[in-house]
């Protein structure tokens, strides 16, 4: 690996470590600055702002762009559902739909994202709600909260495929945040997430897809770990028709309905990649050290902290 390359993946987590360090306190000084200047400042517009500056600062670092067609459409109060490729989803929605007007968008993830180092902070500070899966009770009640947050005239998303994929294709989408949509009365709207492109050494990379997506058995590190080398990747987010809802809508049907629409989308893109392996992650002493300095953040007990333990034995 060159030196430039190496300085680069170094350079990013450093830089991403930093942005994420420094929201908090962020929101803490612009809270005081207001109320010292007599014109304090709303929660939920700071919180906004902080976590679109933050999306937005992360996706620069790492060298993603953003591909969206402009906005058109009244979005506060849609439940946005779209399908899932990895961790860097939230980001890419974020940056795209958090405004001070509906305040930062709000994520139904799993229960354990609360545990991850950072994400799982910053993902409280914005208000997600999460589930345990497997869980009816758990289940239920995330569905009263995202249908009284739709009715607050919040946005609210969900990934109804409930894991990642590897973007060429979609995962059954389950009914039970649709019937939120269909309690509140609130439009759904698709969106499709789709990669583009991933530039490596000045040209592009066979692999996009196994480079930006997430899925199946591979660690979080690993996979992060390898996506800090790449030169600049593109990945697009395509916004489609809302889908107004009715009292007399099944969750079962409208599911159906938009798992047809995000499909088409991707089938149209015509992606002219097969499926295949990307080269690994590099389990080596650089990423040991990477490892260690994400474990300074992280609780002993969790995920990521887990995962570096068969990363120390090889």
């Amino acid at each position: 690996m060159s030196l430039r390359k190496r300085t680069r993946r170094w350079w990013r987590l450093v830089a991403i470590l930093t942005v994420c360090l420094g929201v908090l306190p962020e929101v803490a000084l612009r809270s005081v600055a207001g109320i010292l200047r007599g014109r304090p400042i709303g929660r939920d517009i700071l919180v906004a702002r902080a976590c679109r500056r933050l999306t937005r600062t992360i996706l620069a670092i790492l060298g993603i762009s953003v591909v969206a067609a402009e906005r058109t459409r009244e979005t506060d109060g849609c439940l946005l559902v779209s399908n899932h490729l990895s961790y860097l989803d939230v980001l890419v929605i974020g940056s795209v739909y958090s405004t001070d007007q509906s305040g930062s968008i709000g994520f139904v993830a799993k229960s354990e994202v609360a545990a991850w180092p950072l994400i799982g902070r910053l993902a409280r500070l914005g208000g997600a709600l999460f589930l345990e899966r497997g869980q009816v009770r758990s289940s239920v009640q995330t569905v009263y909260r995202v249908s009284r947050s739709l009715r607050s005239g919040r946005q609210m998303h969900v990934f109804p495929e409930g894991t990642t994929t590897d973007g060429r294709g979609l995962t059954t989408f389950h009914p039970l945040f649709f019937a939120a949509a269909i309690r509140s009365g609130r439009p759904v709207l698709p969106l499709t997430l789709r990669v583009e492109e991933v530039i490596e050494d000045g040209a592009p990379s066979g692999f996009a897809n196994e480079i930006i997506c997430w899925y199946g058995d591979t660690l979080f590190l690993t996979h992060f770990w390898r996506l800090l080398l790449i030169d600049s990747a593109r990945l697009a987010l395509c916004e489609h028709a809302p889908v107004a809802v009715s009292r007399v809508d099944r969750a079962i049907g409208l599911a159906g309905r938009i798992e047809e629409q995000i499909a088409a989308r991707l089938a149209d893109s015509g992606d002219p990649q097969a499926p295949g392996e990307t080269e690994s992650g590099e389990l080596s002493l650089d990423l040991l050290a990477g490892a260690l300095v994400f474990s300074l953040f992280v609780n002993p007990g969790n995920k990521v902290a887990r995962e570096m333990i068969p990363l120390m034995e090889e």
